[in-house]
């Protein structure tokens, strides 16, 4: 029965391929560019060649935006054949296309591929995350150049992407002409805990925490590239000798260095804000996560700003989450709990719930969802100090050593270096306000409360002149009922849960009609009132 599952499993996926149109491919065989999409749309399957519609449209400016013809770069999917639905591929589809793609890579024999999307980077790739690997360039091991950009359909379905988007088009010349540098992987450092007779003193030093204030771990340093020590919360003579690298040092390296001066404080140390350098204060100067010093930045999000994809972009480090370090000691630690559960509860329902929870991949998940083990005290998570948290912490460090120096130089070429000294110098006071919160003058807030009460019953007043008896324009039905049925108002959006016409702002902002106008200032005053008023009262 396995077998024939396994058998349905590739074989009726591929017999529905062969019903579908095939989409073909597009451009000379002799290019020396080649782009690779993921798979066909509906769109692409109508018109029978790849590319075409929106994503195709957006695809043209792009190339457009770097110079260079669609006509002259040979475009194709991965895929010939639209998946069901528009799904995700299947790794028997990929599989059963893949001898197709590569016997047409070695017929036109490209010096670029262009990896459009997930699914195309991953052919050429490891499963780098897109974030990561976007805007850079790969030697692969037959010889061209693999290049992965965002797939315009994403960026037409996250307008924050188009801007990385077209960067990585404005460096396509550059890639074909070999202009820009290949990612090279970088290699991990010599990390372990300090010990009584290291003397590593150093003009620089980089800090990084794990914990929190009230449950520090411990901290770990790096004085030069490539080495990384760790230090345990209560060690006091180890605390003590760091405190005093920090005090010889005339620089401090930190990434989110807010994040981390608490800690450190809790854990005895303390770091002059003058020897502070933030590196994600420089990323966000820069907008750094293209990796490329002379072709600009890009701004994708906070997550791009991250100490994870800045380590992989700028330093050729792959390092690993704090889930994927923790998520199985914290199993080991809650099987062993289960355990000992086990030999003293005898009910058989709270047995069972255990015992699948044991099984579970993910033991606190099960534990939380199950309602025979609620009233549990489970433990907390707990971060041990063992080989696997010193190698993860260290190497956060070392990745700070590294990065830092590289973003102050390009803040500096970039004419930045007093903007940085400006935001730099806010840390001390965001720090403060942080540990001991913000003074606030509760007489004035709450005349301002007063004040923006009274100009939401005035509005409120006027809404009513529009709307019957005891209307309430805090109730979202009864303000759909008033737009769409009382003042005849054109529905612009239906909600897709619940298919009722849609109240919200950006909705409402289309509509023509002095109501809604004072519906729009009323809610904003709400939310005014609520979120940085009655908050601090």
């Amino acid at each position: 029965m396995t077998k024939w599952r396994s058998f349905n499993n590739r074989f009726f996926p591929l017999m529905a391929q062969q019903m579908m149109r095939k989409v073909r491919s597009t451009g000379p065989l002799d290019a020396d560019i080649m782009a690779i999409g993921e798979a066909p749309g509906e769109v692409e399957e109508r018109f029978g060649y790849v590319f075409a519609g929106p994503s195709g449209e957006e695809l043209n400016r792009l190339f457009a935006h770097a110079g260079i013809a669609r006509r002259k770069v040979r475009i194709r999917n991965v895929l010939d054949f639209r998946p069901e639905g528009n799904r995700d591929p299947l790794p028997a589809e990929i599989e059963a296309a893949r001898p197709g793609l590569w016997a047409e890579i070695a017929r036109v024999k490209p010096k670029v591929i262009i990896t459009i999307g997930r699914f195309a980077t991953h052919e050429f790739l490891p499963p780098y995350p897109m974030e990561y690997c976007q805007g850079l360039v790969f030697k692969h091991e037959r010889g061209f150049k693999v290049y992965p950009v965002f797939h315009p359909a994403y960026a037409l379905r996250k307008p924050s992407i188009f801007v990385p988007l077209y960067e990585a088009f404005a460096k396509l010349k550059a890639v074909r002409n070999g202009k820009v540098e290949p990612w090279k992987a970088g290699s991990a450092g010599r990390y372990r805990p300090m010990r009584a007779n290291d003397c590593l003193a150093s003009p620089a030093l980089a800090l990084d925490t794990e914990g929190t204030p009230e449950r520090p771990w411990g901290l770990s340093w790096s004085s030069a590239p490539g080495e990384g020590y760790a230090v345990r919360a209560g060690d006091v003579h180890n605390i003590g000798r760091v405190q005093a690298l920090i005090d010889q040092a005339k620089t401090i390296y930190l990434h989110e260095s807010l994040g981390d001066l608490e800690t450190l404080a809790s854990l005895g140390i303390t770091v002059p804000p003058s020897k502070i350098t933030d590196s994600l204060i420089l990323a966000f100067l820069l907008g750094a996560t293209a990796g490329s010093q002379t072709e600009g930045e890009s701004r994708i999000d906070r997550k791009a700003l991250g100490l994870k994809i800045l380590g992989f972009r700028l330093a050729g480090l792959l390092l690993r989450t704090f889930k994927e370090v923790m998520a199985p000691l914290d199993a080991d630690a809650l099987r062993a709990w289960i355990d000992h559960r086990l030999t003293r509860k005898t009910d058989p329902k709270f047995a069972k719930a255990l015992a699948r929870a044991y099984a579970s991949a993910d033991p606190r998940a099960s534990l939380a969802r199950s309602k025979f083990t609620k009233d549990l005290e489970i433990p907390a998570l707990t971060i041990p100090w063992c080989d696997e948290m010193i190698q993860y912490a260290c190497m956060d460090a070392d990745t700070t050593r590294r990065i830092a120096p590289m973003l102050a130089a390009r803040v500096q070429d970039a004419g930045l270096g007093p903007t940085a000294e400006l935001d730099h110098g806010v840390i001390p006071l965001v720090s403060m306000m942080q540990a001991h919160g913000l003074l606030t003058d509760t007489k004035r807030l709450l005349a301002i409360q007063s004040d923006m009460l009274q100009a939401e019953e005035m509005i409120e007043a006027r809404i009513g002149t529009h709307a019957w008896e005891h209307f309430n324009p805090r109730a979202h039905e009864q303000v759909e009922h008033l737009l769409f049925d009382w003042l005849d108002l054109p529905p612009v959006k239906y909600s897709r849960k619940t298919g009722r016409r849609s109240t919200d702002e950006k909705v409402m902002a289309r509509l023509a009609h002095p109501v809604v106008d004072d519906l729009l200032r009323l809610r904003q005053l709400q939310k005014l009132r609520g979120t940085y008023v009655e908050a601090l009262l």
